[in-house]
């Protein structure tokens, strides 16, 4: 198992309140402002040095966590623990996947998490003890793209999650995010979903676009 090595970055006691905020701030942290509050922190994976810088606000859309590497920033737009793309430089998304879990791993042992939900569109599913969800984003680069999920529950409280992204929100699956669910069986549970979605009228189809309402 390898060690998460952190770089203090603050040296009052505002660091061990900044170190709860990642993933999303405390909302008790700035529920009485419209101020945006950013915290970071470094970290090395395999040798190689990183940073996670986390932006939150209540009901601010630029609100996001960011993974920075020395030639790649990768982002996780509505802070719910995937990255949606990266949006500088030529790293697949599944190695900022990676690198992210890492991370969050590391911290969550230590109780340094804390999630919330942007309230993202999404249609969710459940069949036979599997949850399918579809997440819906317009992108930092005006692109429209899907991310489906396929949650396994195989204990009380345990289960299995694998992702997936639909760069072009076609319908049509391009990358495993993470997991073990082959992408070629993620794509027959994703129209398949695809298809109650709209016929509940909680997904649309519309100018070639496939989007969760």
């Amino acid at each position: 198992m390898k060690t998460l090595k952190i770089n203090q970055l603050f040296h009052s006691n505002s660091f061990a309140i900044s170190l709860f905020c990642f993933i999303s701030f405390l909302i008790s942290a700035c529920a009485s402002s419209s101020e945006m509050r950013v915290s970071e922190f470094k970290f090395n994976f395999e040798g190689e040095n990183f940073l996670l810088r986390s932006a939150y606000c209540p009901s601010n859309p630029k609100s996001c966590n960011q993974i920075i590497g020395s030639n790649f920033i990768a982002t996780d737009l509505n802070q719910d623990r995937i990255i949606d793309e990266v949006i500088n430089g030529d790293l697949p998304i599944s190695k900022a996947q990676s690198i992210y879990d890492y991370c969050l791993e590391a911290l969550e042992k230590q109780g340094k998490v804390n999630q919330i939900d942007l309230g993202n569109s999404t249609f969710s599913y459940i069949e036979n003890n599997i949850t399918y969800e579809i997440k819906s984003f317009s992108s930092v680069k005006s692109n429209h793209f899907n991310q489906f999920s396929i949650k396994e529950k195989f204990r009380i409280v345990d289960y299995k999650i694998s992702v997936f992204v639909d760069n072009n929100a076609d319908g049509i699956l391009d990358e495993t995010l993470k997991g073990n669910f082959s992408i070629s069986e993620a794509q027959k549970k994703y129209a398949m979903i695809i298809e109650k979605g709209l016929d509940s009228h909680k997904i649309s189809k519309s100018n070639g676009f496939i989007l969760s309402r």
